[in-house]
């Protein structure tokens, strides 16, 4: 299991980046995206909701709305190739609090962090032995 910051406002994980999602009606929400990549994703975020994530009942392009650790998120499915990957959206003013939430859960399965740069590897990686 990989957690990825995709892109975050302030936290403790050095990223400016926020993510700006218009909605109708009431202007811009602003939020963090993370995504938890890996064969074990949805093992790690069973433990921490009650949405069924396993491939088999949660796949490609999925979008689930659910609450992890109190916390409202919603959960879009798109792997990386054949890597499993879980986008996960929230609020900004949760951001640090999901953060070390996740961080906590993959040290049960070996979980590491990982930023972009690593994301844009595996899939080129994937790409080419696709080819």
């Amino acid at each position: 299991v990989v957690v990825v910051v995709v892109a975050v406002g302030r936290s403790s994980c050095n990223s400016s980046r926020v993510l700006l999602i218009q909605y109708s009606g009431a202007g811009w929400l602003v939020g963090c995206w993370l995504g938890v990549v890996g064969i074990q994703a949805s093992q790690m975020l069973a433990k921490l909701c009650a949405v069924d994530l396993r491939s088999e009942q949660f796949t490609e392009f999925m979008i689930a709305q659910t609450i992890i650790a109190d916390i409202n998120v919603i959960v879009i499915r798109r792997d990386l190739g054949q890597t499993p990957c879980l986008y996960l959206l929230a609020d900004m003013t949760s951001t640090e609090y999901l953060w070390e939430v996740l961080q906590d859960a993959m040290l049960e399965f070996a979980g590491s962090v990982v930023g972009l740069a690593a994301v844009h590897a595996l899939k080129e990686q994937q790409s080419a032995s696709a080819m």
